[in-house]
């Protein structure tokens, strides 16, 4: 038996993938929660009742990685992170052989 709401996520060249199914519209949501957080990208909520259709999309978390081979060099690179981190990137820093840690 089908269940009432179905989760899919959008490919790339615009077509619905069937990720999985739900019982309750509060139940897909917080599904699609845990997988944007591991896949990000739109989701779709079909509601295979009524039609209705919800999307959602997550933002795509984009990561700096920086090594600092000595402090002058990871000084320099942290003074960076105030601006990357204001536009939507996640930045760590970490020392040669060190390891990796958040700068702030």
């Amino acid at each position: 038996m089908s269940l009432q709401f179905h989760i899919c996520k959008a490919e790339s060249n615009g077509s619905l993938r069937l990720i999985e199914e739900a019982s309750d519209l509060e139940r897909a949501r917080a599904r699609v929660k845990k997988l944007a957080a591991f896949s990000p990208g739109e989701y779709i909520i079909a509601n295979q009742r009524t039609g209705e259709k919800i999307s959602i999309k997550s933002p795509v978390k984009q990561i700096v990685f920086q090594i600092g081979y000595d402090e002058k060099d990871l000084n320099a690179r942290a003074e960076l992170l105030p601006a990357l981190r204001s536009s939507g990137h996640v930045g760590c820093g970490q020392r040669s052989g060190q390891a990796g840690s958040d700068l702030d």
